[in-house]
């Protein structure tokens, strides 16, 4: 998260938004994964974990070229940020993360798998 977090003030401050504003962008993000951990943990339990984590992935990646590429402003920049990204952000700790690797691995290799 610390790599896309000084990527994203970086892409805020390459359009033209202030040091604080771009600050704000990080900040918004945590907000976004704070509300979309538990929300994509429902998800999961409702459906099987790979369907959840390989949709979420699709709309992450739609999210990036529909939202991302065309922001040029502070708001679509917090609404990419805080809306789309950071709820789905939450996919990477909360789904992709310790139960995928299980679900593929085993839980017996869960420990190592999931440092690497």
């Amino acid at each position: 998260m610390l790599f896309f977090s000084s990527l994203l003030s970086g892409f805020a401050l390459s359009i033209g938004l202030t040091r604080a504003q771009a600050t704000d962008m990080i900040g918004l993000l945590n907000a976004g994964t704070a509300v979309g951990r538990p929300v994509i943990g429902i998800l999961s339990d409702r459906w099987s974990q790979i369907d959840t984590a390989g949709a979420l992935t699709m709309l992450c990646g739609l999210s990036c070229f529909i939202f991302w590429l065309p922001a040029t402003s502070f708001g679509l920049t917090v609404f990419f940020c805080h809306h789309l990204w950071g709820y789905r952000w939450g996919l990477l700790d909360g789904t992709l993360d310790p139960r995928l690797v299980s679900t593929l691995h085993g839980a017996r290799s869960n420990t190592t798998t999931h440092r690497l």
